[in-house]
């Protein structure tokens, strides 16, 4: 028998992704494509080698067949991925690092967490951190400044067509004060009660301030101060000199040691923003924002879990 595997080189390296997800639907966002286009390229490579490679779609139970040919595509994968590196290092046309453009929120948390993961993979690879606002790290990425964002709202059109975007999912945006803030008297807090107080904002290239004026579109918001410095925004809110919308992660530490508190609108009312990792296709065949981009994907998941 004939097994003929090197004509089936896509379709073993669909089966190879899902199996290290042990997960079709996984797989497919890995892969960016759709489960069934997933599902039928491995029932394919099954019916092309005339065997049976999973056991238990649902509870991905691998044959003994499809295990060893598990273990021989770790290593020859393994072996494409370092002379994908070997090449791109010879490649003088290509930037010398992988530069990530990020706001100041997320570089807190995510950026820390994802380059942990990325550096197990490409540990000499060198790396430029612009953090900035979403309206210039967007505008950055146009120019070709920046292989790679995360950001939140801009205003500039995306050319969907030219450029990848996937959401990562969405950022609360909190109203706070400091605890002792006379609003905090208040049961419940309308719309009229925060146009009376003294707000305090991000500049108006912010994604956060953008999104917070989309959703006050009927009422302006009287913003007493704006400020490019969210840590500053946060320290004239403690001091009680205002109040302020801000991303979940900026005043989480705050909130959870109640130097901050949270103030309660009527109606329940919440903010919750997107939040998108966009580049443009062409930058994705560079297998070093490839992996930047898997890294990212694979710890989204993880941090929505936990919350």
């Amino acid at each position: 028998m004939t097994l003929r595997l090197k004509d089936n080189l896509k379709q073993l390296y669909y089966f190879y992704v899902v199996a290290c997800e042990k997960s079709f639907s996984v797989a497919a966002n890995r892969l960016y494509l759709t489960q069934p286009a997933v599902t039928m390229q491995v029932n394919n490579l099954e019916k092309n080698i005339k065997i049976k490679l999973i056991a238990d779609k649902k509870n991905f139970l691998l044959t003994k067949k499809g295990k060893i040919l598990m273990e021989y595509l770790e290593k020859v994968f393994s072996k494409l991925d370092e002379l994908e590196q070997k090449l791109l290092e010879m490649d003088e046309n290509r930037p010398e690092k992988l530069r990530i453009g990020i706001t100041f929120a997320y570089s807190k948390t995510l950026l820390f967490e994802v380059l942990n993961k990325y550096r197990i993979k490409y540990p000499v690879v060198g790396i430029k951190i612009d953090i900035d606002s979403s309206e210039n790290l967007f505008k950055k990425l146009q120019d070709g400044k920046l292989d790679i964002i995360i950001a939140g709202e801009v205003s500039r059109r995306i050319n969907k067509k030219e450029m990848m975007v996937v959401m990562l999912g969405k950022e609360e945006i909190c109203l706070v004060s400091a605890p002792e803030h006379p609003i905090q008297k208040k049961k419940s807090v309308t719309i009229a009660d925060i146009l009376n107080e003294t707000i305090i904002m991000r500049d108006v290239r912010s994604a956060t301030r953008k999104y917070i004026q989309n959703r006050f579109k009927k009422v302006k918001l009287p913003i007493s101060v704006e400020c490019e410095n969210s840590d500053l925004i946060k320290k004239m809110v403690l001091a009680g000199k205002g109040i302020s919308f801000l991303s979940i992660s900026t005043v989480r530490n705050e909130l959870d040691t109640g130097r901050l508190k949270r103030i309660r609108m009527k109606r329940n009312m919440k903010f919750f923003m997107d939040i998108k990792m966009m580049l443009y296709k062409e930058g994705y065949e560079n297998p070093k924002v490839r992996h930047f981009v898997e890294c990212v994907m694979s710890y989204i998941p993880m941090k929505k879990g936990d919350k």
